[in-house]
């Protein structure tokens, strides 16, 4: 979670300004974040 940035407060996971109620959402979204910097 923190190589990816994401954190948890309790209700939810949050990557970037999305939020996601599962860990596995917010990772696939993170992850598809980092691939699209490493492309640009």
């Amino acid at each position: 979670m923190l190589h990816y940035g994401i954190t948890h407060n309790g209700k939810y996971y949050a990557a970037g300004e999305m939020h996601f109620d599962k860990l596995d959402q917010a990772l696939e979204y993170a992850r598809g974040l980092e691939r699209q910097s490493h492309r640009a």
